[in-house]
């Protein structure tokens, strides 16, 4: 057997991992931003790399689109922890040319930096989160300086009891009714 390769396996915890992104209906949202397809490319990029330290698998799955990979996933899970025959219909590496970039599977161990390099060329390790994601990040900021400012709690109770005018009753006027 080859020992595995550079970043392969590099933390092991002794049991299989499986990195599962929920939601992913959502990257048509943002594949309709500017550059939404370079920074979901390098999110990719970023899980796989992070995926293969620990040796784990990878899949999206999405409820809303039809259960995308969901049965895919259900399947995969009962024949890793308990050895059943792996049902579902689909290639062990599920990602293709022409398949949508919501529906990517790969099972433990699969992937490879070969593989990663040859899928997105133009990333490196080096490259870090700040640089595709800084236009969010000032959206971030301009969203923070918007205050907003609550009443107090007293007041708040004040109000609440106006607003209920003849119909309040204290808590404890209720306790004494429902007993009696």
């Amino acid at each position: 057997m080859l020992p595995p390769g550079p970043g392969v396996l590099e933390i092991n915890i002794g049991i299989p991992i499986m990195v599962v992104l929920s939601k992913s209906d959502l990257v048509e949202n943002m594949l309709r931003e500017k550059e939404g397809e370079h920074r979901l490319n390098f999110i990719q990029y970023s899980l796989r790399s992070l995926a293969l330290n620990y040796g784990a698998g990878l899949i999206y799955v999405s409820q809303k689109k039809q259960s995308v990979n969901v049965t895919i996933l259900f399947d995969y899970i009962l024949s890793v922890f308990t050895g059943a025959e792996f049902k579902s219909k689909v290639p062990f590496f599920y990602f293709k040319a022409d398949l949508s970039i919501d529906q990517l599977f790969i099972p433990l161990g699969y992937d490879s930096q070969s593989l990663i390099q040859q899928t997105f060329p133009n990333f490196s390790v080096k490259d870090n989160y700040e640089t595709f994601f800084a236009q969010n990040e000032e959206r971030r900021k301009k969203a923070m300086k918007q205050e907003l400012k609550c009443e107090d709690w007293q007041s708040f109770l004040q109000n609440f009891k106006q607003r209920l005018g003849g119909n309040y009753k204290p808590v404890n006027q209720l306790e004494t009714q429902s007993k009696g």
